[in-house]
């Protein structure tokens, strides 16, 4: 897989969406605005327009070692040579995505209003062998944001898993906010998590590294040059 080249700070016009319960909202003679439409349920595309070109560059050997070599000197008990000198033989990415999900909402109790702001997110899960927990505090490249009174799900992304998770949130957040509460406005937001496993030999041996995220850490569980007992842990 490949990484969309730049984070897009508004909504994708080539992703499927409906405006309608817009037209007339703003009641500019009356020096005032009206409240927003009441949801209607989400419509059926038609059609699915084409992807757009996501342009997307993997990470370049030259970046995976000099990350590497990085990690290594940051580690008070690691020797440079392996990241420095190891023969990199392959290099496969695992790229995956984080979708966002937030709802502020209006509750009314005893006559007081109260505002919330209801998140959630997910993290599609990835087969490269990196701990899902790496993961999450890292930053990731943002692909797609779309705020409005009502998202709709994404309908044509190129992971049909980001698809299924961008229905599931906006199913959810409907179904549990709009019954007991007023709807404000919905935010949604697609990162890419970039995952990169890199192997390579040293002294005949084959090990593994990971580089991830945007701003590329590095996991290398097996460092040939590590010392044993140290205070320096493994990333």
């Amino acid at each position: 897989m490949e990484t969309p080249s730049g984070a897009s700070s508004s909504a994708d016009p080539s992703l499927t969406y409906d405006n309608t319960g817009y037209e007339g909202t703003a009641a500019e003679d009356e020096g005032g605005f009206l409240p927003p439409p009441m949801p209607s349920p989400p419509p059926q595309p038609e059609t699915q327009p084409s992807h757009p070109n996501w342009n997307i560059p993997s990470l370049s050997e030259d970046a995976a070692r000099q990350a590497f070599v990085e990690y290594a000197s940051d580690k008070c008990c690691f020797g440079s040579r392996p990241a420095e000198e190891g023969k990199i033989t392959n290099m496969e990415a695992f790229n995956t995505y984080r979708v966002n999900k937030s709802t502020p909402v209006a509750w009314q109790h005893l006559g007081l209003g109260t505002l919330t702001n209801n998140k959630e997110e997910h993290t599609v899960e990835q087969s490269s062998g990196l701990k899902m927990r790496k993961l999450d505090k890292v930053p990731g490249n943002e692909l797609f944001k779309d705020s409005r009174y009502m998202v709709r799900p994404v309908v044509n992304f190129p992971d049909p898993t980001v698809v299924e998770t961008s229905k599931r949130l906006v199913r959810e957040h409907q179904a549990k906010y709009s019954k007991t509460s007023r709807i404000l406005q919905q935010r949604q937001t697609i990162e890419l998590l970039p995952i990169t496993k890199v192997t390579y030999e040293w002294r005949g041996e084959s090990n593994v590294f990971f580089v991830y995220g945007r701003d590329l850490k590095v996991s290398a569980v097996d460092y040939p040059a590590a010392c044993c007992g140290c205070c320096c842990s493994v990333m």
